[in-house]
């Protein structure tokens, strides 16, 4: 089963023109700070995309959606990895088709995470983080 998921992701890759640049291979992001992200694209590619943060090095394997609907035409965007995941080597991007995480346009090269943090998104109500840009607000700890 596992050989059948990565030969249809293989497959999928090899019909698509997108390419994730950065992160690069064996580079260290830091968790909780916002990384950037860049790919390359040709004009048949999708107009967007979601990026899903992935590790299936160890088990089980763990995906985070930390952005979607991103453009084609912008070529980067700015993700912040959340706090709560692994520091570890192994974590890939993938460029996905929405919330299809079976449909993937590009996966980066492997890097590591590091660093220790909380998560912004933790200490605020949920109906309200749409509305926010976290990266713009002070942080405020909110017991509960």
């Amino acid at each position: 089963m596992l050989s059948k998921i990565f030969s249809l992701t293989t497959f999928v890759a090899a019909a698509s023109a997108y390419s994730v640049l950065t992160p690069t291979l064996n580079s260290t992001v830091t968790k909780g700070k916002s990384t950037k992200v860049t790919w390359s694209s040709v004009d048949t590619d999708a107009s967007q995309f979601s990026i899903y943060l992935v590790n299936f090095k160890d088990w089980p394997p763990n995906r985070r959606l930390p952005r979607s609907k991103c453009p084609q035409e912008d070529k980067s965007v700015d993700v912040t990895i959340p706090c709560d995941l692994k520091s570890d080597y192994g974590w890939q991007i993938n460029f996905i088709n929405g919330t299809n995480t079976y449909v993937i346009y590009a996966q980066s090269h492997a890097f590591s995470l590091t660093g220790s943090c909380v998560d912004p998104l933790q200490l605020l109500p949920s109906p309200f983080l749409k509305l926010l840009n976290i990266s713009t607000l002070p942080l405020l700890l909110i017991k509960t």
